[in-house]
């Protein structure tokens, strides 16, 4: 599991109780990610080939995390980032899947 700090965020992001729930999925790579909202732990999951890399980033376009991926499975701890709104950005060669998820 990958753990990771945010030592800075300036700010927050509306909660008007439209989040998305449940599982995120791209039907035609395989990929999977659950669960949305998150409270502690990410999971990403690809059944077809894995991404070279993921990164998280906050509502304002702020890299918070950078990490390869090794598997075609992999669990991301993000029990420390705020609440708010992010996006997980997956590459794959030249391939980029961006997908949002929150933490209430």
């Amino acid at each position: 599991m990958h753990n990771f700090t945010v030592s800075e965020y300036a700010g927050t992001y509306p909660d008007n109780g439209e989040y998305p729930t449940g599982v995120e999925t791209e039907e035609n790579t395989g990929l999977v990610i659950y669960p949305n909202p998150v409270e502690d732990v990410l999971y990403i999951r690809y059944e077809n080939s894995a991404p070279e890399t993921a990164e998280i980033f906050d509502a304002k376009g702020r890299l918070l995390l950078k990490l390869k991926i090794t598997a075609k499975s992999e669990a991301v701890n993000v029990s420390s980032l705020p609440a708010g709104a992010y996006i997980l950005r997956l590459t794959e060669r030249n391939n980029i899947k961006n997908i949002k998820f929150i933490k209430p």
